[in-house]
């Protein structure tokens, strides 16, 4: 079940199959705010650009 969120995280995860390997990142910036929100969405996407 999930719920929606109410305030902006600096929590993210991401996942991706490859064949028979699994990528899991989890990303966790400091703090609730919108910079620890963006801080952690560059940080999936150059996980997702390096993969």
């Amino acid at each position: 079940m999930t719920e929606p969120a109410y305030q902006v995280g600096g929590d993210a995860f991401d996942h991706a199959v490859a064949g028979h390997t699994l990528h899991l990142g989890v990303f966790d910036a400091k703090g609730h705010d919108t910079t620890a929100g963006i801080t952690a969405d560059v940080a999936v996407a150059v996980c997702r650009n390096a993969r």
